[in-house]
């Protein structure tokens, strides 16, 4: 029964995600405690947060993959291009792009040290790959897709602490309160 309701929900949550992508990305924000939510998809052991950041990447990759493709061509054939004929940037790099490449060789080299056990690559999904995942997501939905240059407009013009911090302060609020209803005890565990 559990595994019906789970993909139910992940089939909605995929329709949700083809709709209204950055809704998507406040839900997955907001249900950051169903990393709890344990099931196999094909012998690989998953998450429900790890389904719905896995779905949200996929939606965003499919509905972009020609603007991408063209940004590494134009990266490739020169790599120090950044502005187009009327000096308004065409294609820039994503912050902390050096860091994330160096993170993950690093993470790379661990798995290998680690005979590449499951358990290492369960590691490295869940605290690399993932939350990298997760920010190229959020810095595309929410970040990139601004015609502004000044951060400041950039923050108040697409509402990006309200579609952040609202999603994961509503969480944290529930959480509190579920805990706070155990603790005088009107809920069991």
């Amino acid at each position: 029964m559990s595994s019906i309701l789970i993909i139910l929900f992940l089939i909605s949550y995929l329709i949700l995600a083809k709709i209204r992508l950055d809704w998507a990305v406040m839900l997955f924000l907001f249900a950051l405690p169903s990393y709890q939510i344990r099931f196999d998809c094909l012998g690989v052991p998953m998450t429900l947060l790890e389904a719905m950041i896995l779905i949200s990447f996929s939606v965003w990759l499919f509905k972009n993959y020609k603007k991408i493709i063209n940004n590494v061509k134009i990266k490739l054939k020169n790599p120090h291009f950044a502005k187009t004929t009327r000096g308004k940037p065409k294609s820039g790099r994503y912050p902390f792009d050096i860091e994330i490449i160096l993170m993950l060789l690093i993470a790379f080299v661990a798995i290998a040290i680690a005979s590449f056990f499951d358990s290492a690559f369960g590691v490295f999904k869940a605290y690399f790959f993932e939350p990298i995942l997760v920010f190229i997501l959020i810095f595309n939905v929410f970040w990139y897709n601004s015609n502004t240059t000044n951060d400041i407009q950039i923050l108040q013009k697409n509402n990006l602490i309200d579609k952040i911090l609202w999603p994961l302060a509503f969480s944290a609020f529930f959480v509190s309160l579920y805990a706070i209803l155990q603790k005088i005890g009107l809920l069991y565990s």
